[in-house]
């Protein structure tokens, strides 16, 4: 959702670039064998737009990872590519506390993906853009208490008949309370609506048990590679 038009889909990987000075907007991912041009181009593009970025690579790329190294850039984790079949949600999913926010509430949904991220006021901006909420495809959800207090966020994107979710946000005060769960089982029942039928998410370590748990599946695991500096910046 934070991509905007400066997401680059091709043959073998896909590059968003956000320009913004932070490592966690500025990524691509490279996912087939390219005879080792892959890792040089994507290098060269992302020292033209002068931004921290990620590089995540897996299958058959991953022979290709000691360009990387030769480019003084080091392997700072890996993250789960997950995806679940949405089954029918029928009238038993519906969540009185679940719903879409509306784009004067967007502000409040960025207040808890900067808590549970650590991100800056800026970059929670760029996470979740105002337009999110209204946009074609786009949903910001938000969980509320009884007394109407947010405590769960996600934003998703509706393409064709796939959904996609991110910034999945539950501030430590309300974890373990089955706020996040209501929320996705809600968001992913209004993407059905929408015409989705499968839902794919990049989870970090501390978000699979919730994904697993829900029925996700992991269909591969991505390396990320950036470099030092860039990414003891985000601390």
């Amino acid at each position: 959702v934070w991509g905007g038009d400066d997401v680059r889909v091709e043959p073998g990987r896909w590059v968003a670039l956000s320009g913004v000075r932070a490592v966690d907007f500025n990524i691509a991912l490279l996912h087939d064998a390219s005879g080792g041009t892959a890792i040089p181009e994507v290098l060269e593009e992302i020292k033209s737009a002068g931004v921290p970025a990620l590089v995540m690579v897996t299958g058959a790329a991953l022979g290709e990872v000691q360009q990387l190294v030769r480019a003084s850039w080091v392997c700072v984790g890996a993250a789960a590519f997950m995806s679940l079949d949405l089954p029918d949600p029928g009238p038993e999913a519906a969540d009185a506390g679940v719903r879409r926010l509306e784009r004067h509430e967007v502000a409040r949904a960025r207040e808890l993906v900067a808590e549970v991220f650590g991100f800056a006021p800026e970059l929670a901006a760029t996470a979740v853009p105002d337009e999110t909420a209204d946009a074609p495809g786009r949903s910001v959800w938000g969980r509320f208490t009884p007394d109407g207090v947010l405590v769960s966020t996600a934003a998703t994107m509706v393409v064709e008949d796939v959904v996609a979710a991110w910034s999945v946000a539950t501030p430590p005060a309300h974890r373990r309370q089955g706020h996040a769960d209501a929320l996705l089982r809600g968001a992913l029942a209004g993407a059905w609506a929408d015409g989705a039928r499968r839902c794919l998410l990049n989870s970090s370590p501390e978000g699979e048990p919730l994904y697993r748990a829900l029925g996700f599946v992991e269909l591969e695991r991505w390396q990320m590679w950036s470099r030092p500096r860039w990414v003891l910046s985000r601390f």
